[in-house]
């Protein structure tokens, strides 16, 4: 999309793409807009890898809040 052409709608609607009228809220799309038409790497292997991550940290704050109420 243009970008002048994308300007123009945010400034007749700019609830719909900004949630509200605002210079913070448009700056923070328009530098997300850029950002997303950048050529970027693939996240997935480092998203992968926070998954994991979280997902054992969950298993084991689980297994201890589990073991904590049989000892009670």
């Amino acid at each position: 999309m243009d970008f002048y052409l994308l300007i123009e709608k945010i400034r007749k609607r700019p609830a719909l793409y900004l949630g509200k009228a605002s210079l913070s809220h448009l700056q923070v799309f328009l530098d997300d807009y850029t950002f997303a038409l950048r050529p970027q790497k693939s996240l997935l292997p480092q998203l992968w890898a926070v998954a994991v991550v979280a997902t054992d940290n969950l298993a084991a704050h689980t297994e201890r809040f589990q073991l904590s109420k049989r000892s009670n």
